[in-house]
């Protein structure tokens, strides 16, 4: 696997205060028609990492924070568990529910009554309702998440964000999430206060571009080119 340093965040928020091919006829139909919903990933967004990401979307499937791969649309989200470094501000993590159209990878104990919920990093605000009209219900999701949640010294209101009993996958990895819909380039505070008029609905990883990814992700023009480019890893 190949090694990513993840961009720059357009968000001003520090820890301290995707053609190939195909032709388009031969391209499985997009989840969403080709003027779509905007969605803001700034809100995911919001620190600089080194990690090991997969070339492939194969490759994804078949990596270590891809435990359970499963399909839907976002529900809502809600303020998760939260924790300090070194006596700073609090971090948070933010928990989004997931309707559940197909577990495509993984043990079914994870999508509860038809949603799977999905730990993500919040950072020091975590504003709900800023989540919830960045990434709107609605809006079609590939989740591959990891069954082993971060360890979080001193976390506080652990069990938030989901109903009692249920389990949560963790989100955090930037090949964990890709949502489709119209990308936005978020202006500075995160504001989705833009149109999306003649906008084309595309893949949209939580954090980071495409490109970054690799040659094999840029030909990807929706989420059902991704699952099936993700086939052989499911397997």
């Amino acid at each position: 696997m190949r090694r990513f340093s993840i961009a720059t965040i357009a968000v001003a928020i520090s820890l301290t205060s995707a053609c190939g091919g195909q032709s388009s006829a031969d391209r499985p139909s997009a989840v969403l028609p080709q003027t779509g919903r905007v969605v803001d990933v700034s809100v995911l967004r919001f620190a600089d990492s080194n990690y090991f990401g997969a070339p492939t979307p194969a490759e994804n499937a078949k990596a270590r924070w891809s435990d359970v791969v499963v399909s839907g649309t976002v529900e809502e989200f809600a303020l998760g568990r939260s924790h300090t470094i070194g006596g700073g501000s609090p971090l948070h993590k933010v928990v989004m529910k997931v309707k559940v159209d197909q577990q495509l990878k993984g043990d079914a104990k994870y999508v509860a009554d038809g949603n799977a919920y999905v730990e993500v990093w919040g950072g020091p605000k975590a504003d709900i309702d800023h989540f919830n009209k960045a990434i709107p219900q609605g809006t079609p999701v590939v989740v591959f998440g990891s069954d082993q949640l971060t360890v979080d010294s001193g976390a506080k209101n652990e069990g938030a964000g989901h109903p009692p009993g249920t389990l949560v996958l963790s989100g955090v990895h930037p090949q964990s999430l890709f949502f489709e819909g119209v990308p936005v380039a978020a202006a500075e505070g995160g504001t989705t206060e833009v149109t999306a008029a003649n906008g084309e609905a595309t893949v949209i990883p939580g954090q980071e571009s495409l490109a970054d990814f690799g040659t094999a992700w840029t030909e990807l023009d929706n989420l059902a080119e991704l699952l099936e480019a993700a086939k052989p890893g499911l397997n």
